[in-house]
């Protein structure tokens, strides 16, 4: 069996490479944003995020600044972003965090009519949303967990189920 050699000069070139390129990362990232609050490029920015999210190379880059951008941005956004917050995909827990960042009342208020029909046309966002619902809002984890009990698919309907039951334990 070979033995797997240690070269201390490869690792460290290697490190200070990747040392490089964050520093280069995060002094770009610094006059971008810097930049970007002192000219009018934001909606260039939106319809760029808008354009872009979808597409697998922009996608984490799209979830970046939308989470520096203002509340008002992110709302604006909010459908893209609620999306990707239910999708399967590498980046969720981004976009669920940048959901997590905007106001609690607004969210509350807000959230259903933004995932009303998303979850009509995707029966795999019911569990995603129950738990967004649930870190947000009890009374708004019980109302979709209700409306799930409802649901013609027994699949949701046992989402539905399990969830109620979860949150009341002994029944």
């Amino acid at each position: 069996m070979k033995e797997n050699t240690f070269d201390e000069n490869e690792c460290l070139r290697k490190f200070n490479q990747f040392v490089d390129a964050a520093n280069n990362y995060y002094k770009a990232r610094n006059i971008f944003y810097r930049e970007l609050s002192l000219t009018n490029c934001r909606d260039f920015i939106l319809a760029f995020i808008r354009n872009n999210i979808n597409n697998p190379s922009n996608n984490l880059v799209c979830l970046e600044i939308l989470g520096n951008l203002s509340n008002r941005e992110k709302i604006q956004l909010f459908d893209l972003l609620l999306l990707h917050s239910l999708e399967n995909h590498g980046h969720t827990w981004k976009a669920q965090e940048i959901i997590k960042s905007l106001p609690k009342s607004w969210l509350i208020d807000n959230i259903e009519k933004y995932a009303d029909p998303l979850i009509k046309n995707n029966d795999d966002y019911w569990s995603v949303l129950l738990d967004i619902y649930s870190d947000l809002d009890a009374n708004l984890a019980q109302r979709l967990a209700l409306k799930a009990i409802q649901h013609p698919d027994s699949d949701i309907r046992e989402i539905g189920e399990w969830f109620l039951e979860k949150q009341n334990p002994s029944g």
